[in-house]
C-alpha cells in the first residue's frame, strides 16, 4: 500500500478517536435528560393531585377571589417540590437544555412564589391556584413530548 492511503487511515482513526469522548457526553446527556425528565413528570403529576385535592372541585361558579386555605398539612403536601428545579434542572443546565424549558421555569418561578405566599398567609385565592395548575399543566406537557 502506498503512504497516502495509509496517512488517510490514520488520519480517519485519529478522527473517531477524538470524537469518542464527545460520543460518549452526548449519549451520558441524552440519558441523563431523559430520567431527570421522567422524574420531573412524575413528581409534577404528584404535586397537580395535591393541589386538585386542596383546591376542591371547581365547578366554574365559584369566585376567583374565594380562598383556598392552606393549613400545616397542605402546606408540606405542596412545598418539597421545589428541589426538582434546584436540584434536577439548575444543577445540570447544559444536559437539560433548558432554553427548550421556558414554561417549565415559569411555573417553578410561580410555584415558589406562591408556596411561599400560602406558607406566610395560610391561603391562595382560587385564581391563583387555577393559575399554578394551568402552568403545572402547561409544564407537564413541555416536558412530555
Amino acid at each position: 500500500m502506498d503512504t497516502q492511503l495509509w496517512t488517510k487511515i490514520a488520519i480517519l482513526v485519529a478522527f473517531i478517536v477524538a470524537w469518542i469522548p464527545h460520543f460518549i457526553k452526548w449519549w451520558h446527556n441524552k440519558a441523563l435528560r431523559r430520567i431527570i425528565k421522567k422524574i420531573l413528570i412524575s413528581n409534577l403529576s404528584q404535586l397537580e393531585s395535591n393541589l386538585v385535592i386542596i383546591r376542591g372541585k371547581d365547578d366554574g361558579e365559584r369566585n376567583p377571589m374565594d380562598r383556598i386555605t392552606f393549613d400545616k398539612t397542605s402546606i408540606s403536601e405542596i412545598e418539597g417540590y421545589y428541589f426538582l428545579f434546584t436540584d434536577l434542572l439548575i444543577r445540570y443546565p447544559v444536559e437539560n437544555k433548558l432554553d427548550e424549558y421556558p414554561k417549565t421555569i415559569e411555573f417553578f418561578n410561580h410555584y415558589k412564589i406562591n408556596t411561599t405566599t400560602a406558607k406566610s398567609k395560610g391561603h391562595l385565592t382560587l385564581g391563583t391556584v387555577n393559575n399554578l395548575l394551568m402552568r403545572l399543566k402547561e409544564s407537564r406537557q413541555e416536558l412530555d413530548w
